[in-house]
């Protein structure tokens, strides 16, 4: 007979509960007898620890996943890393020319770690969603670290803009959070009445934006939070019933449940309006939803198998205007595109990184070292020598496995998985009797004591 009351639970009950703990208690829970070992080794439990991780997921796709092992990897293994434009701290480690460059990925490490499950870029910094609901942001020109928003309680998903971060909380609130501000939209603020019916939100160059089924969508611009513009898109007279969208500098593109299709419509204060299909961007259903990713002026699209990929930009206006298909895009297995102002990133689904477009000023956004040394019939430079331009992607080199990619403003960053990285490698060095050493190396004690005979 079971004597204790949890153990007479059902097993979906118990699934149920697992899913509100961490790796740890789980992994208590399962040491203590036969019948929880059986609920909490179960291949769902793991898998939604796994799909709180953004991409982690798709690291193994394979039918006998093990989800367990995939997540207790990450969470040995699993690393921010940043590069790109390094004034005012904004990608939150150490930066020097040997060691710890700004122009080439580098692991966020000791001090300055963040055990992130999302990360977001926008134009002056960097956020960082992690494994307990704490959104914490780079850019903070008194520290080199990344800092908490106190403000928030726990956050489940973030999405980055040019200026602001919008993040939703646990509660149903939606905030607004830039380096030197933090806004509720949705507690004593004109959006309180959507409160809870957000299911999408996009921060934009200039504009930030959410999406509420049966409502349409809300958009304010930044500074005019208190004076939102509600625009109503319709199919005939049907609202559209919208899964996604990517909110570029006025306009936005958006597709729906079930579809393979593609819709824009312009930020113009036509509040009312018939959405404009791109016909040109449709593809097979079989090969469909499109995923969407977009930034400034650019949006692509991304077949469900990967292997289709079609961009526009503010020229992409009419129903029969033509994708931007790029040959070195198609037939690749890309899992994601990340746009920054005018560079471009790829995620793989074998988990590399490839970059290309444009990196100004050495400002090292495209992660593949310096440039400059670099030239050739891919690799331009313009006449005053502040510009260079990628015109193919390169791939970025690392020992990891990356998960997801972000890039906004001249930064980037990305979460990936690595044996290789020294877990406390930006801690400064300890001084010993004998000399300088690293945290991470093993200090003979008895060279350092003294010896009395």
């Amino acid at each position: 007979m079971l004597s204790t009351p949890l153990l007479r639970l059902s097993p979906d009950i118990l699934i149920e509960i697992g899913s509100y703990l961490d790796a740890e208690d789980l992994i208590h829970l399962i040491k203590t007898c036969k019948r929880l070992h059986n609920v909490f080794e179960n291949k769902t439990v793991w898998l939604r620890l796994c799909k709180r991780i953004e991409g982690l997921v798709n690291v193994d796709m394979t039918e006998d996943a093990n989800y367990k092992r995939l997540y207790l990897r990450w969470k040995k293994k699993g690393y921010v890393y940043t590069w790109g434009e390094k004034s005012w701290n904004r990608l939150g480690r150490l930066i020097n020319n040997i060691h710890f460059p700004h122009h080439k990925p580098i692991a966020l490490t000791g001090s300055f770690a963040v055990k992130a499950i999302q990360v977001a870029v926008g134009g002056y910094g960097i956020f960082l969603l992690d494994e307990n609901g704490k959104l914490r942001i780079t850019g903070k020109r008194t520290n080199s670290f990344s800092q908490v928003v106190p403000e928030l309680d726990r956050v489940f998903w973030i999405h980055a803009g040019r200026e602001y971060c919008l993040a939703m909380t646990d509660g149903g609130n939606l905030w607004q959070v830039g380096v030197n501000s933090t806004l509720c939209l949705t507690e004593e603020n004109v959006l309180s009445e959507y409160r809870g019916k957000i299911t999408i939100f996009r921060s934009g160059w200039d504009s930030l934006s959410a999406f509420v089924p049966q409502v349409g969508f809300l958009l304010w611009k930044t500074g005019k939070e208190f004076e939102p513009m509600r625009y109503e898109i319709f199919r005939g007279r049907e609202l559209f019933d919208v899964s996604d969208y990517v909110l570029c500098a006025g306009f936005i593109i958006f597709t729906t449940k079930e579809e393979s299709t593609v819709f824009r419509f312009d930020l113009d204060g036509n509040y009312e309006q018939q959405a404009k299909e791109l016909t040109k961007f449709r593809i097979p259903i079989q090969d469909g939803p499109w995923k969407l990713f977009g930034s400034f002026y650019t949006f692509s699209c991304i077949s469900n198998d990967g292997n289709t990929v079609y961009m526009g930009n503010e020229s992409t206006k009419e129903s029969d205007a033509k994708p931007i298909v790029h040959d070195f895009l198609q037939n690749q297995g890309l899992k994601q595109l990340a746009h920054g102002d005018y560079h471009h990133l790829i995620l793989k689904n074998d988990g590399t990184v490839w970059s290309w477009g444009m990196e100004l000023s050495n400002s090292g956004c495209l992660g593949l070292g310096t440039l400059h040394n670099q030239i050739g019939d891919d690799v331009l430079i313009d006449v005053h020598g502040r510009r260079v331009t990628v015109l193919k992607p390169r791939r970025i080199f690392l020992n990891a496995t990356c998960t997801s990619i972000a890039a906004g403003g001249w930064q980037s960053a990305m979460m990936a998985i690595s044996d290789k990285v020294l877990p406390d490698a930006m801690e400064p060095a300890r001084m010993t009797s004998l000399s300088l050493t690293h945290p991470s190396v093993p200090v003979l004690h008895f060279l350092r004591s003294r010896r009395n005979d």
